[in-house]
């Protein structure tokens, strides 16, 4: 069992429509599922960009559950908190072609 289901990220240039899409087919039949939007944070550029806003969590008592009740009640169509960062995932996409090469000349495969 999980708690939610990460709906958008900001890196991710293909999927977040259809990690979307998933999530809206599976919510009828799962009313407890939540959804997350997140950037990762691999780059610079994603900092700061995508998000989920939940409540702050009951410290005190129920901690988890409180946060669970948070990420359940997620407002999808708060689009300030989706920001595709294509330069960020341009960036990225470099960063692990160029891991890749290196890793490759002193033979690690992978």
């Amino acid at each position: 069992m999980f708690d939610a289901i990460e709906v958008f990220n900001g890196e991710a240039i293909f999927g977040n429509k259809s990690a979307r899409r998933f999530y809206s087919e599976q919510k009828p039949t799962h009313p407890s599922l939540g959804a997350i939007s997140s950037s990762d944070g691999h780059s610079f550029y994603e900092i700061g960009t995508s998000w989920t806003e939940i409540e702050f969590p009951n410290l005190e008592n129920g901690f988890l559950e409180s946060l669970r009740k948070s990420i359940r009640a997620t407002n999808l169509e708060t689009n300030a908190k989706n920001h595709q960062s294509y330069l960020g995932t341009f960036d990225h996409a470099m960063d692990m072609m160029v891991r890749d090469l290196v890793l490759r000349r002193i033979g690690i495969k992978f």
